[in-house]
């Protein structure tokens, strides 16, 4: 005798989830519980989309420049130094993981070339104060602005 079993799966997309840092109380068949948010960058196309992003909902993007680079941002209610909002008071800050010099960056032999380099690495140059993106994982490759032009050249 065969078994015929249906099953249904249900999509999940980021407007699904609770996001944030910390908990929220949830109400389920009635019964109350204590979940954890969930801390993920919301993806955008584009800096405008962004901006438009509902910030009592997203308090992270992350901003694709191209197939294989990006941009990270958190937003913050109390800083209006950063890209501005739509709505709302605040903006939208870069975030970076490591920040390097642009000395450092042409440097062949510095460690911001030659450790855990890969293709679409993002590096704040703190020298000209821009994100710049490694075109590939030798310690001589190009690092890149945004806009696909040559930032910087390790010789």
């Amino acid at each position: 005798m065969t078994t015929v079993r249906n099953i249904t799966k249900n999509g999940l997309c980021m407007e699904d989830i609770s996001q944030g840092v910390g908990t929220e109380v949830q109400t389920r068949n009635e019964t109350d519980y204590t979940v954890g948010l969930v801390d993920v960058p919301y993806a955008v196309t584009s800096v405008v989309a962004m901006q438009a992003l509902d910030v009592t909902v997203f308090s992270r993007a992350r901003v694709y420049l191209n197939t294989s680079s990006f941009a990270d941002y958190i937003y913050d209610a109390t800083d209006a130094t950063g890209i501005l909002p739509d709505t709302g008071p605040g903006s939208w800050l870069f975030v970076s993981i490591t920040a390097a010099t642009t000395v450092q960056l042409a440097a062949i032999g510095d460690v911001v070339n030659t450790v855990n380099k890969y293709a679409g690495k993002q590096v704040w140059d703190s020298t000209v104060t821009r994100p710049v993106w490694a075109a590939d994982a030798t310690a001589g490759g190009l690092w890149l602005y945004a806009d696909g032009t040559t930032a910087v050249t390790p010789v």
